[in-house]
């Protein structure tokens, strides 16, 4: 599996809202949370409002990171798959 580059994504992810570099930190964040899941699937939301306590689809969790934003100080996302393994294997 290719490594994907998530410190840039999160890079993109603090730029101001709604830049194109944000919204492109947005895609990238969902791609990275969607893998291996169904277009369906909910996922914890990590914007400032929910704090990864919600579950919504993609299409919510879309529409609340580019309204509200990513919680600030989710650098690690740890609910979203990027685990100790994940980060080691991809170094």
């Amino acid at each position: 599996m290719e490594a994907v580059d998530l410190t840039n994504m999160k890079k993109l992810l603090c730029s101001p809202r709604p830049s194109a570099d944000y919204l492109a930190g947005v895609d990238g964040f969902l791609a990275f949370a969607y893998t291996g899941k169904s277009s369906d699937a909910k996922i914890h939301c990590p914007c400032v409002k929910c704090v990864n306590r919600n579950l919504l689809k993609r299409d919510t969790v879309y529409d609340h990171l580019v309204c509200d934003g990513m919680l600030l100080g989710y650098t690690v996302w740890g609910c979203h798959g990027e685990t100790a393994g994940y980060i080691s294997s991809n170094k």
